[in-house]
């Protein structure tokens, strides 16, 4: 009885488990390959656009909290995982890009786009896609979805591809010497290409280039299937300033590949022979502005003082008036007598009353 109770309940946490996984589901996937689209793709598909190297693929992936209440728990930190298996390099390495992270309350979904490129250099085949998804809700339990496409690569029969069309420096003035151009051509097509002609020409900068190439095999990351050559040259002083397009044109059979580099000549500023042209005029204004500051903090103590010191005098307000009026009065010799007589007086009276009392005791 108790085996099959404990069976039971293992039985119960894989069927709640289960149900709980399913609660994450694909809504809508979209896969757009160069320009044309599949829409609302099942597992199991294959997309039925094929894909050429370099060229651009999108998915665009709807996830869904398959919930249903408003107490059923949301699904948090969901990440949309896409890889293709297999396609990227010599050693068919995957190739992955990988969602931000979000959540999601019940009955509610969110699309998120994904984009890939394939590479340049790729077998032809078909490459197996997986799509994930994957989250935790609040109890802890884990959410997944997955879905399995296949994506065709189909190359064409004849393909060239200018891979490197570059210049060192692409831009000169007075060093006009050493210019580097830099030519890579590859073969990215199904078949071997023979007889390749390969022309550079500018002939303004006297370029006019034309090479052979006896093969390019159609094997990718083989050395046999590119085409690498470098070009110096230097670009005469005399020449006016411009844009000078350097035309490459690779021929092969009925078809051709073109590509254009463009080298920008500027005119040469000559510098000034004498120093104090090129520096002064930029420390000048420096200086100047300093002597200025300098003549306006010491001014104001010259020019004013002498207003505020020196006002006009006038005969209410000068003190020496008030002392020689002071010296007028000392200074007169009858006022001086006067005053002298006056206290002899007040002696002589006091010794006469003094004389007196002393009688009439």
């Amino acid at each position: 009885m108790a085996k099959t109770l404990l069976i039971g309940l293992i039985c119960l946490v894989l069927f709640v488990n289960v149900t709980y996984a399913q609660n994450l589901l694909f809504s809508d996937v979209d896969v757009k390959v160069g320009g044309k689209s599949d829409n609302n793709m099942q597992t199991g598909e294959t997309i039925s656009q094929e894909a050429q190297p370099e060229d651009k693929v999108e998915f665009k992936v709807e996830v869904k909290n398959n919930f249903t209440q408003s107490t059923d728990p949301d699904i948090e930190d969901i990440v949309i995982t896409v890889t293709i298996d297999g396609i990227d390099g010599e050693d068919g390495d995957v190739l992955e890009e990988e969602s931000t992270e979000f959540d999601l309350t019940p009955g509610r979904d969110k699309p998120k786009t994904l984009s890939f490129e394939i590479p340049l250099e790729v077998e032809d085949g078909s490459y197996e896609v997986t799509i994930e998804a994957e989250g935790e809700d609040e109890n802890g339990t884990t959410h997944t979805a997955t879905m399995a496409l296949t994506l065709d690569v189909e190359k064409e029969r004849h393909q060239l591809k200018v891979y490197r069309n570059t210049l060192t420096p692409t831009e000169v003035s007075c060093n006009r010497r050493g210019v580097s151009y830099s030519l890579g051509l590859i073969n990215i097509g199904e078949e071997d290409e023979e007889d390749v002609i390969v022309s550079v020409t500018n002939s303004d900068l006297g370029l006019s280039s034309q090479n052979t190439i006896e093969e390019l095999t159609a094997e990718p990351f083989e050395d046999e299937s590119k085409y690498l050559r470098t070009f110096t040259f230097d670009v005469p002083q005399e020449f006016a300033a411009g844009n000078y397009p350097i035309a490459v044109k690779a021929s092969y059979g009925s078809k051709s590949e073109t590509a254009t580099a463009n080298l920008i000549v500027n005119d040469c500023s000559k510098p000034v022979s004498t120093p104090p042209v090129t520096t002064p005029p930029v420390q000048q204004p420096e200086e100047e502005e300093e002597q200025e500051d300098i003549v306006e903090v010491i001014t104001p103590p010259v020019t004013t003082p002498p207003l505020i010191i020196n006002p006009p005098i006038t005969p209410e307000t000068q003190e020496p008036e008030v002392t020689v009026e002071s010296e007028g009065i000392l200074g007169n010799k009858f006022v001086v007598g006067s005053i002298i007589a006056v206290e002899v007086i007040a002696v002589i009276a006091g010794i006469a009353l003094v004389v007196y009392l002393a009688r009439k005791r």
